[in-house]
């Protein structure tokens, strides 16, 4: 069945790609559609002033926003799954060292998207709101930090594989520089969220309140839920360039090794004649 095969990363290079694309207009779209449907009465969700999650809040409260905004990390890790064993796939060809660690950090990222579509971090309801929060709040550190690793340890594999390889490799290959850019913009979004949070952390949550001191300005920038937001993007921004630049396969088989030496040796022996 084309589920199971893909659910085993069993999928053509080219159809993974469209998968990082439709990936990211699926978690984005959505996201956006719980903006626009949310309940005004329940709460004034403002990107980047407050968190990601206040999105889905008031599940029980007769937010519709909230009820899109589950359904956008449901989809989002389902999606996940074929994206990540394929991509497990590619690097256990070239470091399987490395594709086995690719596989707690793959089911983390995917375990914790589900979590943040389950748990309604303002919960009113049977379940205590305290348990809700909590368990949100271990799904969102698992969402972020399983695929943040995901894509600092596949793109240092990348980038071991483009300079152990051949000269004729490296030219059908993209460069690891390319893909190196929504890397940095990941990593650098990461220091951010470590910064603030533990300011926040350290100022009992009001590290960049108006009480501080601070500007509405410096609130803003300085504050997790701008940063938290920014490392929503990032990870989007690092999904397409996935979709651009990653090199699929990563490793040429023993079977496209001996095609590319035969080809070769034909063009050696049947030059093609020179115009003068």
């Amino acid at each position: 069945m084309v589920v199971t095969r893909w659910c085993r990363g069993e999928i053509a290079p080219g159809t993974w790609r469209w998968l990082c694309r439709a990936l990211v207009v699926q978690f984005l779209g959505m996201l956006v559609m719980s903006w626009i449907v949310r309940s005004p009465e329940i709460h004034r969700a403002t990107p980047f002033y407050h968190y990601v999650s206040i999105l889905g809040v008031g599940r029980m409260g007769g937010n519709a926003g909230a009820w899109v905004f589950s359904a956008c990390f449901w989809l989002f890790a389902i999606l996940l799954v074929p994206w990540h064993t394929h991509i497990i796939r590619v690097v256990r060809e070239a470091n399987r060292g490395a594709a086995g660690v690719l596989i707690p950090l793959a089911v983390m990222g995917v375990v914790g998207a589900a979590l943040v579509g389950t748990f309604d971090p303002g919960q009113m309801g049977p379940i205590p709101r305290k348990f809700t929060l909590v368990m949100h709040g271990i799904g969102a550190a698992c969402a972020f930090s399983g695929h943040v690793f995901v894509a600092f340890l596949s793109w240092a594999v990348f980038a071991l594989e483009y300079r152990s390889a051949a000269a004729e490799r490296r030219q059908e290959m993209p460069h690891p520089g390319k893909l190196l850019v929504p890397v940095v913009i990941l990593a650098l979004t990461v220091v951010g969220v470590a910064f603030s949070g533990f300011a926040e952390l350290a100022a009992g949550g009001r590290a960049f309140t108006e009480a501080g001191g601070w500007s509405p300005a410096a609130q803003l920038f300085l504050g997790l839920p701008f940063w938290e937001w920014s490392l929503t993007l990032a990870l989007m921004f690092w999904l397409f360039g996935m979709s651009l630049w990653w090199p699929d396969p990563l490793v040429r088989t023993s079977s496209e090794q001996a095609s590319s030496l035969q080809v070769q040796s034909v063009q050696e022996r049947n030059p093609s004649p020179q115009l003068s």
